[in-house]
């Protein structure tokens, strides 16, 4: 299926320098491949781009789309053998549209902008009725708000129809769209339709229901996966207790739901979420003294089991979490390329690749032996609320592009990887530093104090 990746571009990338990468979201597919998306810039020019590996770090596609636009992909699936991927294009149609593509073969087959004339863009693609559901976020010309976007398009990128789901003067993201047989499910976060302040939402789009879950803070969903007869979603959450923010998951099967959460004392969240072997995988971060570090925990549908920290020398983003055969991938962004970290059903690491123009030295997988202290069943303190759906219809502009696929030549290469334990207590050195810090007024009050009554002794002695 994917021959046409390997031969296709083999053609050297015409670019005379280096473009500067940023990767803003993978697949992880069970043929044994990693799909990133993200965006090249050379010059002044930033332009969408799409990376093919495969399992064991060959780069076997790398190319970015001239658009007529600074833009970037956020998502993208293979369907038979092509290529669909969804992001924006900016000063196309309006300040900022939904960008969607279609490649196959090494030549782009179709290529459309999609707009209110003011900013939209897709940030996840499904296939769906012989043609693909694109979701995301809009914000027409004179609105103070923006709604969650459904946009509908056939197989050649022809606009079906647009919808949003949101209120007036309210905020809503659609992060995820998956379909789930001929069922459309929209996952994200509301603050029209909510219980608290911002809360998850899940709405099917085909039953009409909208489904909104929550504590008494803000709570955002980044993903989710289909379980059983229900569906998991994960994100972070500030209605948790661990810390400024909690990485959690929520079970919702019919009317009842369950919810978990996981947190440090400083900031922590889920990003992905994949369900494998009767077990779920959950890739995220967790932000430990101002560094930020992957977190990849397994979890039951009745709470956590086990947790690693993935550590470089700089900060980690969390992309993407799927399973090749027995192995557990999890993705990340790092300085402007992406890590690709396997492991065993237990969390061990297999190996990991980077693949970009930088490498992390080493990878640093650290086992967390605190998993059940820092979890917290939060279900109780949780609601949630169904309702029918408000769809609008929104009117889209579709303006066909003059796309052209560009080849880049980037690199991979083996990243070393170090096991260890989490160092969960605070070094001496650093609490002597942070009573230091803390006591600096009694301090200058205390060694001038000191030093006269030294003086006085002193006199007095001689």
């Amino acid at each position: 299926m994917m021959l046409w990746i390997a031969t296709a571009f083999a053609a050297k990338s015409a670019l005379a320098e280096n473009p500067r990468l940023a990767f803003y979201g993978a697949r992880v597919l069970p043929s044994g491949l990693v799909v990133a998306f993200g965006s090249a810039t050379s010059g002044s020019a930033t332009s969408p781009l799409i990376v093919v590996a495969d399992s064991q770090g060959r780069v076997v596609s790398s190319f970015y789309l001239e658009v007529g636009g600074r833009g970037a992909f956020l998502d993208s699936l293979l369907v038979d053998d092509s290529l669909v991927a969804v992001g924006y294009v900016d000063s196309v149609v309006g300040r900022r549209a939904v960008l969607a593509a279609g490649v196959r073969g090494g030549a782009v087959e179709w290529a459309t902008a999609l707009g209110s004339g003011f900013v939209d863009f897709a940030k996840s693609v499904a296939p769906f009725d012989n043609g693909y559901a694109l979701a995301g976020v809009t914000q027409p010309p004179e609105a103070s708000d923006s709604d969650a976007l459904l946009v509908v398009v056939d197989g050649s990128g022809g606009l079906r129809g647009a919808y949003a789901v949101g209120s007036y003067m309210y905020n809503d993201f659609a992060e995820r769209c998956y379909a789930t047989g001929s069922t459309l499910i929209l996952v994200g976060s509301t603050w029209s339709h909510n219980v608290s302040f911002s809360d998850v939402f899940l709405a099917d789009v085909q039953g009409g229901s909208f489904t909104t879950l929550g504590g008494a803070d803000r709570d955002d969903g980044y993903a989710a996966a289909a379980v059983g007869n229900g569906v998991v979603v994960a994100g972070s959450t500030l209605s948790s207790p661990g810390g400024f923010s909690d990485a959690f998951y929520a079970v919702v099967q019919g009317g009842s739901f369950r919810v978990f959460s996981i947190g440090w004392p400083s900031y922590d969240g889920f990003a992905d979420v994949y369900w494998t072997g009767g077990k779920l995988f959950m890739v995220g971060y967790s932000v430990r003294e101002g560094k930020e570090l992957g977190l990849l925990v397994r979890a039951g549908e009745d709470g956590f089991e086990a947790g690693v920290m993935v550590e470089c020398e700089g900060d980690l983003s969390p992309l993407a979490v799927g399973a090749w055969n027995e192995e557990v991938v999890a993705v990340f962004a790092y300085s402007g390329s992406l890590l690709v970290v396997a492991f065993d059903g237990n969390l061990k690491p297999l190996r990991a690749f980077a693949i970009g123009y930088s490498a992390p030295p080493t990878v640093k997988v650290l086992q967390v032996e605190s998993v059940k202290q820092h979890s917290y069943v939060l279900t109780g303190s949780w609601s949630l609320k169904r309702q029918s759906l408000p769809i609008k219809q929104v009117e889209l502009q579709s303006q066909p592009l003059a796309a052209k696929l560009v080849p880049l030549n980037i690199p991979s290469q083996k990243a070393p990887v170090e096991t260890g334990v989490l160092e969960e207590r605070e070094p001496i050195s650093k609490i002597l530093i942070r009573l230091v810090e803390s006591n600096i007024p009694l301090l200058m009050i205390a060694v001038p104090l000191s030093a006269i009554i030294i003086a006085v002794v002193l006199k007095r002695r001689s």
